[in-house]
């Protein structure tokens, strides 16, 4: 269902914290904290169960969803991600740690552009939890790193008007930070971390 805010407020120097429920009781803790003179901020919480039944099938529990406009100054953004380290090296040069940049690209196919863990869990294996994401001129951008051992996904998604040209008024596009590749049933009182997330801001481009 959808979520009701409670409150977001300060609870410390430089930290805020949301709070939020859906009718079927689920509670939500959300924290942020900002660090001065920086465009950097960390977020984290847990949602749990305080209704009387189990919720079914919870594939995620997302830390970080941030919409971003998308107009002809933004363009078409580069992405930024690099590779996990593989138990035993197959190729030269090394697969291990290779950065990997693209421009995403105009057409419903090239999007979502996601990456995570193994199916198994295993943290770094196919690629290491950072994402960066920089404006067609690479100018500006923001990074996004998770903080967690096991599973979890990071995305960068077309949410409206990204294939349309020119890019209508409502055109954005969302990076997302989540604990994933779950399918459990949330039983009464239990509780879901959401994964600790570093987000900043940086001016120049992805180097």
């Amino acid at each position: 269902g959808e979520w009701i805010v409670d409150r977001f407020e300060e609870t410390a120097p430089e930290m805020w914290t949301l709070t939020a429920h859906t009718e079927r009781g689920l509670a939500a803790t959300w924290n942020a904290r900002f660090f001065a003179s920086t465009r950097a901020m960390e977020c984290w919480g847990n949602i749990t169960n305080n209704g009387r039944e189990a919720i079914p099938h919870v594939k995620q529990t997302r830390t970080l969803d941030m919409h971003f406009a998308l107009n002809s100054r933004v363009g078409l953004p580069w992405v930024r991600t690099i590779n996990g380290a593989r138990h035993v090296p197959a190729s030269f040069p090394p697969h291990d740690f290779k950065i990997s940049d693209c421009q995403m690209m105009q057409h419903a196919d090239a999007w979502p552009l996601r990456i995570g863990s193994t199916p198994e869990g295993w943290t770094s294996s196919t690629s290491v939890p950072v994402m960066l994401l920089c404006d067609e001129r690479q100018q500006q951008g923001c990074a996004v790193f998770l903080e967690w051992a096991g599973h979890w996904e990071i995305n960068v998604e077309a949410v409206a008007g990204v294939c349309q040209t020119p890019f209508p008024a409502d055109a954005r596009i969302a990076l997302r930070a989540a604990l994933s590749g779950l399918d459990l049933h949330l039983q009464p009182g239990q509780t879901l971390p959401l994964p600790r997330v570093l987000f900043c801001a940086f001016d120049g481009d992805l180097e």
